[in-house]
């Protein structure tokens, strides 16, 4: 019987470390390549990231996007060359989500960006001053990181508000 619970919960904690694990700190996310935020800083936040002010989800950048200003690919090495290619014959690049809301909670970038009146650096700090993309996220997603801005901007903190 104390071998079957062993086993259980080492089981259980090996699923929960596994959905867990991007969301802790010093777990990087890889990118088909670098980003230079900062040779793109004179552009708005959402030609790359549909959605960042008007819908709930900030989208990652379409391929297309960066096909219109780029004739051929901005990065010399062969890797990027091939994804560049891809990207021309309509296979899209793919980027990798470096900040994931939880499931159970409700985040809107609209509500934030629209009605609260927040600026992107609010949260993701100031990328546009970075020349290489980040692997992880400038401001933990983490349910204290959430309260103490609600608190600070005197906003609600009732549970109903974000948890589903």
């Amino acid at each position: 019987m104390k071998v079957l619970k062993f086993v259980a919960l080492a089981g259980l904690g090996l699923i929960l470390g596994l959905n867990l694990s991007p969301l802790l700190p010093g777990s990087g996310v890889e990118q088909p390549f670098s980003f230079n935020h900062y040779a793109h800083r004179v552009m708005e936040c959402t030609l790359c990231h549909p959605g960042a002010k008007t819908g709930l989800k900030a989208g990652l950048a379409k391929s297309q996007t960066c096909l219109k200003c780029h004739a051929t690919s901005p990065l010399s090495q062969k890797d990027y060359q091939k994804i560049w290619e891809k990207a021309d014959s309509g296979i899209p690049i793919r980027w990798n989500k470096l900040a994931k809301v939880p499931n159970h909670v409700y985040f809107s970038h609209n509500r934030h960006v629209n009605l609260a009146g927040l600026n992107c650096q609010e949260c993701h700090g100031k990328i546009f001053l970075t020349s290489s993309l980040p692997n992880t996220p400038f401001k933990k997603i983490s349910m204290n990181n959430c309260l103490d801005c609600h608190r600070k901007n005197k906003v609600s903190q009732d549970c109903a508000s974000c948890h589903r």
